[in-house]
């Protein structure tokens, strides 16, 4: 089922001859809502409606473009198809049919037809050789790349897109001119884009732009009735010869340079190319005299004079039945009784893992940082800029939001404030931020980002992966020994010291519900033996459907050290320690953020003290879930076994505990070999200096000598 939305004003006689062309649609599971630009009486009291699928609704003020209308159409509609009609073009009869089966043969979302613009000819004069309109200028939807240059031969007109319901609400309603980033009509085909449009298009013309502008001077355009009997002859006419009347115009005259013949393998370079410019941000920059020139068009239209344009969402806020009844003529019957009245509400994802090293799901979200912008997720990019203590700070990383949250460190805050501008200008529904450091926040904290966000229209919802405690102690214990911190330190002493909290996630759970509300909280148990499920699970929290997730690029593998490895990089480094070998600590940091292998295990502590975490970990669950209502959901295995890890073979733990060993003492090596050089310049220095000394003290000598010579010889001569 499809929804037919018409935006229209005045010329009655017009809209009832468009009407007739979706009348003759070859698909019949159709219905039409004409939504009325607040048109006079008289303009109805004309309309000519044949079929009772045929719904109107007046809007009770004017919108002066078709935005307004649009938008009211895309809130009420139900089914699962949106097309767009305006209310002078045309549809050939299998134009719909056209448009659903290229939207099910490509799986996508968005079809964008291919359109003729209809002329008398360049200087709007009839043809007498011809004897019927021109039909020319063909758009080319497939190159839509060219959109970020406003070439609106491409993109319009909207008369052929059917998009499907979903979507359409997604990107939500048509944007005024007041606030557009520019042709309202592009966009909103822009968003689309950026909210996980899939576009496909036709070969096939389907639908004729009625360009003709040609009107007594004494007459507005919309107040203009004059349907030409040229038209109707178009309208008349069989799809196959209306299809070779545009064939032979191609031709006729200068236009023809847009009729472009362009191969399928150059349309996929297009479309990629626009999908470049979508996701780097460099789409066109807002039209400054946008809102001043569609007054001055809307002027030399209609001869109203307007100060602004409403936004879409109090249009349909002032919709009331009263509003819309029109008798008996118009068949009414849409349900207006729930519109709301205010923005759509955005949400803020804030991921949160207590583990102390970047997590894997941070690595997935990196790894797939467009696709997610391109369906309607903004995972900020992380840009680093210097500070004048040549201190770099790192703006849209969530660690240095928080770090300045906590300590309210002032090298921290232009990233704060490059946070409350991304709430402010973010224009995709979704904006994500992911940081281990929210699970240490403060209370009072997390209330201050709750209030920003809130501030600018978002809810928030948190995510968050807790880890088995085995795992989790495990993970903890061997980030201290790989950064050096805990090399005199068993895994009995660290369980000893940061059991009490490290290890009890009850109070932090309880933080973060009485923070944002137990029902905007969700908790998921961290698989560690499926990564890629962990993924999963997170995209279905923040909305993502599972259609889309072949999309996303999978992780390698990642190897977990168990006890017995990292307690000989504990011993080697605890030796070298004691051997003065001091830089083997700090390589050994550094070295081992690499550790990708190609094998996975399952974490391996002592006997005893895993039984005493899994005995810990379980009451833990019970308390959270009966205290908070939280459960920790388990994530099942994925159903498509397509969906696998990329394998990439590097070096076993014990290979590289060699490497590193080998490296800290070629350092150390190096180390001796430049302290040895250093003493060897600084003797080298000391002798050179030395024997300049003995020169400037054999040059003093002389020149006492010289003047004991001179005075004994001035002596002599007297």
């Amino acid at each position: 089922m499809i929804t037919i939305i018409v935006a229209a004003y005045g010329r009655a006689n017009v809209l009832n001859r468009t009407l007739e062309t979706v009348y003759k649609q070859s698909f019949s599971q159709w219905q039409v809502l004409v939504v009325a630009d607040c048109c006079p009486k008289e303009f109805m009291a004309k309309l000519d409606i044949k079929n009772p699928k045929v719904k109107v609704i007046n809007l009770p003020t004017r919108c002066g473009n078709q935005y307004g209308p649009n938008s009211v159409g895309i809130h009420l509609a139900e089914t699962q198809y949106i097309a767009f009609l305006n209310h002078d073009d045309i549809w050939l009869s299998d134009h719909l049919e056209i448009a659903l089966q290229s939207l099910q043969t490509h799986n996508a979302n968005f079809f964008l037809g291919k359109a003729v613009f209809c002329h008398y000819t360049d200087q709007e004069k009839y043809v007498p050789q011809k004897k019927r309109l021109v039909l020319q200028e063909t758009n080319h939807p497939e190159e839509l790349w060219q959109m970020v240059h406003h070439t609106n031969h491409v993109f319009e007109p909207a008369s052929s897109w059917v998009v499907d319901t979903q979507l359409a609400k997604k990107v939500g309603f048509w944007k005024s001119p007041d606030v557009a980033n520019d042709l309202p009509i592009l966009d909103w085909l822009q968003r689309s884009a950026r909210n996980g449009a899939k576009f496909c298009f036709s070969d096939k013309v389907s639908v004729i732009k009625n360009n003709l502008h040609k009107r007594p001077k004494i007459k507005q355009r919309y107040g203009w009735e004059n349907f030409t009997t040229e038209l109707d002859d178009l309208i008349q006419a069989s799809d196959q010869k209306v299809r070779q009347w545009i064939e032979e115009d191609q031709d006729l005259t200068d236009v023809k340079n847009r009729h472009i013949q362009i191969t399928n393998e150059q349309k996929t370079q297009m479309i990629n190319r626009y999908h470049h410019f979508l996701q780097t941000g460099e789409i066109v920059t807002r039209h400054q005299d946008l809102k001043a020139k569609f007054l001055t068009m809307l002027k030399n239209r209609t001869g109203e004079e307007f100060d602004g344009f409403q936004s879409s969402e109090k249009i349909i806020a002032s919709l009331t039945k009263n509003n819309i009844c029109f008798g008996d003529k118009i068949v009414i019957d849409l349900n207006l009784q729930n519109l709301e009245s205010s923005e759509k509400v955005k949400t803020l994802f804030l991921h949160v893992d207590p583990h102390m090293e970047a997590t894997t799901l941070q690595q997935f979200l990196e790894k797939n940082r467009e696709i997610l912008h391109r369906l309607g997720v903004n995972y900020p990019d992380k840009k680093t800029q210097q500070q004048n203590n040549n201190h770099d700070i790192t703006l849209g990383n969530a660690d240095e939001i928080v770090k300045y949250l906590k300590f309210e460190n002032k090298k921290f805050e232009k990233c704060f404030i490059a946070f409350e501008k991304m709430l402010q200008t973010n224009d995709l529904p979704r904006l994500l931020y992911s940081t281990k450091l929210f699970w240490n926040l403060p209370k009072e904290k997390l209330t201050i980002l709750k209030k920003k966000a809130t501030d600018h229209q978002y809810e928030i919802k948190v995510v968050i992966y807790l880890h088995e405690l085995q795992s989790y102690l495990q993970a903890c214990y061997i980030e201290s020994i790989l950064s050096g911190e805990s090399y005199q330190k068993s895994i009995y002493d660290y369980y000893d010291e940061y059991s009490k909290n490290k290890l009890n996630y009850t109070q932090r759970i309880e933080k973060f519900c009485n923070t944002f509300g137990k029902e905007n909280v969700v908790v998921y148990k961290y698989n560690q033996e499926n990564l890629f499920q962990n993924c999963l699970d997170f995209l279905e929290t923040i909305g993502l459907s599972s259609q889309q997730y072949s999309e996303f690029k999978t992780l390698d593998k990642i190897h977990y050290w168990n006890v017995y490895e990292i307690e000989m990089l504990r011993n080697i480094n605890f030796i070298g320690k004691k051997a003065h070998f001091f830089h083997r600590l700090t390589h050994t940091k550094h070295k081992l953020k690499e550790y990708d292998v190609f094998d996975n295990q399952r974490p391996c502590l002592p006997q005893d003290l895993a039984g005493k975490l899994e005995e810990d970990y379980a009451a833990m669950k019970v308390k959270i879930k009966s205290d908070y209502g939280v459960s920790f959901d388990e994530a099942e295995k994925p159903e498509d076994s397509s969906i696998s890890f990329d394998r990439v073979l590097q070096m076993t733990p014990y290979e590289k505990m060699i490497s590193r060993i080998a490296y800290s003492l070629h350092d150390d090596l190096e180390n001796i070999r430049r302290s040895k050089h250093q003493i060897k310049n600084t003797v080298s220095d000391i002798e050179k200096r030395h024997r300049k000394i003995q020169v400037m003290l054999w040059i003093c000598i002389s020149f006492l000598l010289l003047l004991v010579i001179l005075q004994s010889v001035v002596i002599y001569v007297d």
